[in-house]
């Protein structure tokens, strides 16, 4: 075979090669990029449910301290799980505003 020939086949093969080589790299970062945008979709819901359980959870704790406030008495059980309740809505990232309910609550007079 010519040396012409085999220099034409080998940087033929070197830019197939290399384009190949491209290809695959090229498809690997958009797979993880459509892996990110879709990470970032469910972040973004999971963070919208968050939200919406803590000012649910925040909405139910002032109702029913209001509630048992104007009873006059709770139960102990009624009470642990207020304060169960108040635990995991400060786990979720709730803030101080439950704090003058939480005093409340621990005014109103224990039946049993």
């Amino acid at each position: 075979m010519p040396t012409w020939v085999t220099i034409v086949v080998a940087v033929c093969g070197c830019t197939g090669g290399f384009n190949l080589i491209s290809l695959i790299l090229q498809h690997r970062w958009n797979k993880k990029e459509k892996k990110d945008e879709r990470l970032d979709k469910i972040e973004e819901k999971l963070e919208a449910l968050t939200e919406a359980q803590r000012a649910s959870m925040e909405e139910r704790i002032r109702y029913l301290v209001g509630h048992y406030n104007k009873c006059g008495e709770i139960t102990l059980s009624e009470k642990a799980n207020l304060k169960d309740m108040w635990k995991r809505y400060v786990g979720v990232g709730g803030n101080g505003n439950l704090d003058t309910e939480m005093e409340l609550l621990d005014a109103i007079h224990v039946k049993g």
